[in-house]
């Protein structure tokens, strides 16, 4: 997905929406390739926000300007919508956004303080290609411990197939 007129400039006064919506058990791994929005110290003019749903309603897990990549680059939703603003007022104009979107089959992202992580099918083997991808998010000074109660993978030299 990109701003309009991707790579010219985006026009002053614009409100646009992109709703991205993936098959239920699935989730969205949305991916900055090119970020240029007016600058603002609290992103209020210019500002591309995602949400982890299908309203602003929902969480944002994002609000960006400014002409560097988000930190991360790439999002994940919890579900399988997510919704994407980029809000535009009269002032100066840039090159907007490029980014892609992916599905990603199992992985997300996790806020519970406890949970379980494991591959599609489990305890039965994996499908093969399956790319799993898992974002915790923390509180500020909590931290994480991670228990590894099965682990059974194909195993090559230098992890160059299969890994953890």
């Amino acid at each position: 997905i990109h701003s309009k007129n991707y790579p010219k400039n985006y026009e002053d006064h614009d409100d646009c929406y992109w709703y991205i919506e993936v098959e239920k058990n699935f989730v969205i791994k949305l991916q900055f390739i090119e970020f240029d929005v007016e600058a603002h110290f609290d992103c209020v003019m210019d500002y591309i926000k995602v949400f982890d749903g299908d309203s602003e309603e929902d969480r944002v897990l994002l609000n960006h300007c400014g002409r560097a990549l988000p930190s991360p680059p790439s999002l994940l939703s919890t579900g399988n919508k997510m919704l994407v603003r980029m809000k535009i007022d009269g002032g100066m104009s840039a090159k907007g956004f490029l980014a892609n979107y992916t599905i990603v089959s199992c992985g997300g992202l996790l806020e519970h303080p406890f949970g379980n992580l494991s591959t599609p099918g489990y305890p039965t083997s994996y499908p093969l290609s399956t790319s799993c991808e898992w974002h915790i998010s923390l509180g500020y000074g909590e931290s994480i411990e991670l228990t590894v109660i099965s682990y059974d993978i194909e195993s090559s030299y230098n992890c160059t197939y299969d890994y953890v």
